[in-house]
């Protein structure tokens, strides 16, 4: 260990622990054991060359290790250091990366420290005062806010949670320590009389689960917390199947984790040895499972593996692979007699001339992984030279094991999502919808420019406007579902519609839409899509649909860049336009928006008009009047 800093933190308590302040260098009382036992973690830990971040408790016998970060610190952390050892740890963080002889600071050190400021309630913020006058304070290097008057805060959750923070520097602690507590006096946060409880968008979990007093026995693979509750309101027998990142994004709803009969972690739901471990840890109970679901891309191999071994209902083999691997399923449908287009299967090392040609597909065409969903690594080529670099530099996408990839042919036309769920191989209810343009084109370049400004969204295809294009999807899904053995699910299909008007299939999920897609189908259903489902699926029998208004569809709205966003349409402005029905945030001031896949989610908002002009005019006044900012 060629430098170490020790920093002193302050948190609330539990079971949060939101940071308050960082305050440094800190001197531990025994600092020479706490160094030695610092550096005997790292070499644990395998890590001989870097910049490690360290977070650990100190019982004044033994330093307890809670994190690793092999990275530069946040929270201004990398700042704190610099300021306060009069030395530039970036430029020594490079230097150590190319192998050069790395500069370490001199000196006596002076002491440094930032103080976060929280909201005193939940609310709408309706000031921040006083930020002027404490940062003309000498020990005061700089303000920063991160929410501003009109945020709505929910409470002191995370460290996204803060409202401001101060970074202070003096000769010593106890002068940073003065200035914080004057600080912290003179900036005021004010909150709006009233907005307590910040709406209308209460957290799924705010309320305690409905259960019911009896009920079929499910597994459910991968955490939904929204599908959690409406199965817990359908059955008490409720078994969850989580891998470790779902594991602890549960942990954030006690009440509904609690409810579940049992819970499984396994290091991931397409694991065949954990899976079946799971399946025989149920067996040998007794537990006999009526069900297994599973409503996310990854996790379908793995609850397919669990159908059969609980003997709940279980497709063949090809059909299994065909749920996530596309090359199977379009074999599979193609063989049914569904139009399909040309493709080809690109197996983990597969090369590609310049010259060499596409077998039967020709082009443009689109490179995408045989395991993928939706956008991600999926590139447009336009030649044989285009196609054999995209070979030699396409990375394999993280959250998949597998590197295959498949080839098709690019389709020109329409492209149209169908959402349906089935029973007893019938739908319960079927809704066509159009995407504004084509998901594709929304994929940034591949010289590294920023995604086309193009309209995000979809919109619901009336049936009684659209009566003919509907019967044919009907036929076409019908033939799909029976090629690929499904029976009972929920689902969501890809199709393309060409200029002369021919059904393309495209791929299907056993899961309900992502993005926008979830909100606007309980808009149009007139009630919660995941409850539909639920007792759809455990009932055979759903409501009927209540649709507000006739034309319904959904907007994507994003930064017209990447960047960090500075600005979100507040939930007053959001709720002030006429014939927005319903909106999420999935980012808020302060997160970075990406172009590289059209997967990156900020606000995604429902609106519906009883015209069809008047719902082309409402997308423009949606599109003009909220807007998100990005630096």
């Amino acid at each position: 260990m060629i430098f170490g800093n020790h920093t002193r933190k302050v948190t609330t308590g539990p079971p949060e622990f939101v940071e308050l302040r960082h305050q440094l260098p800190y001197v531990p009382a025994d600092r020479d054991r706490a160094d030695a036992q610092t550096a005997a973690l790292v070499a644990a830990a395998g890590i001989r060359t870097g910049i490690v971040h360290l977070e650990y408790r100190d019982d004044g016998s033994v330093l307890r290790p809670m994190e690793f970060a092999v990275r530069t610190p946040g929270d201004h952390i990398m700042e704190l250091m610099c300021r306060a050892y009069g030395h530039d740890f970036f430029r020594s963080v490079i230097e150590l990366s190319l192998g050069r002889t790395v500069s370490l600071p001199a000196g006596r050190p002076r002491t440094a420290g930032v103080l976060f400021l929280p909201a005193p309630s939940p609310g709408r913020i309706a000031s921040v005062d006083g930020a002027r006058e404490a940062a003309e304070r000498p020990e005061v290097v700089r303000v920063g806010q991160k929410k501003h008057a009109g945020d709505v805060v929910t409470g002191l959750h995370s460290s996204g949670d803060r409202v401001a923070h101060v970074l202070l520097l003096a000769d010593d602690p106890a002068d940073v320590d003065r200035a914080a507590d004057l600080v912290r006096g003179e900036i005021e946060i004010r909150m709006e009389p009233g907005t307590a409880a910040p709406a209308p968008h209460p957290a799924p979990d705010a309320e305690p689960p409905r259960i019911a007093e009896d009920g079929p026995t499910i597994v459910l693979c991968k955490w939904r917390p929204d599908m959690v509750r409406a199965l817990l309101a359908a059955t008490p027998h409720l078994h969850l199947v989580l891998d470790e990142a779902e594991a602890a994004r549960a942990a954030a709803s006690p009440e509904l984790l609690g409810a579940a009969r049992a819970v499984y972690r396994v290091g991931s739901t397409d694991s065949v040895e954990e899976m079946t471990g799971v399946a025989v840890d149920l067996a040998v109970r007794g537990v006999r499972v009526d069900q297994v679901l599973c409503f996310s891309e990854d996790g379908q191999l793995g609850a397919t593996q669990l159908r059969g071994l609980l003997d709940c209902g279980g497709a063949s083999a090809a059909q299994q692979a065909a749920v996530r691997d596309k090359r199977m399923m379009k074999h599979l449908v193609a063989a049914a007699g569904v139009a399909v287009t040309p493709w080809a299967s690109l197996p983990v090392g597969a090369t590609f001339a310049d010259g060499d040609a596409l077998p039967d597909v020709g082009y443009p065409a689109v490179v995408k992984p045989a395991f993928g969903y939706g956008t991600m690594s999926t590139v447009r080529v336009e030649s044989a030279a285009e196609t054999a670099a995209v070979l030699r530099d396409l990375p394999k996408p993280e959250r998949l094991s597998s590197g295959h990839l498949v080839v098709e042919r690019f389709v020109h036309g329409r492209e149209l999502h169908i959402d349906a769920l089935w029973s007893a191989g019938k739908p319960l209810f079927l809704t066509v919808s159009a995407y504004y343009v084509p998901r594709l084109d929304h994929v940034a370049t591949e010289d590294g420019h920023d995604a086309p400004r193009t309209r995000d969204g979809s919109y619901i295809l009336p049936r009684e406007d659209h009566p003919e294009l509907y019967e044919r999807i009907l036929a076409m899904h019908t033939s799909v579902n029976e090629a690929l053995g499904i029976e009972a699910s929920v689902t969501h299909m890809e199709v393309f519609e060409t200029p002369e008007g021919e059904l393309v299939f495209s791929e299907i999920a056993t899961r309900i839409g992502g993005g926008w897609v979830s909100d606007m189908l309980s808009v149009g259903l007139g009630h919660s899509v995941y409850d539909t489902v639920a007792t759809g699926l455990l009932f055979g029998r759903v409501e009927e649909a209540a649709p507000p208004r006739r034309h319904i569809g959904a907007l994507h709205l994003r930064p017209p860049r990447a960047g960090t966003i500075t600005a979100m349409p507040t939930d007053r402005r959001i709720q002030a336009v006429e014939g927005v029905l319903d909106w999420r945030s999935a980012k808020r001031t302060g997160d970075t928006f990406g172009c590289s896949h059209a997967m990156d989610w900020c606000l995604l908002v429902v609106l519906g008009a009883d015209t069809a002009e008047e719902f082309e005019a409402l997308l423009d006044r949606v599109e003009s009047e909220l807007v998100i900012e990005v630096e």
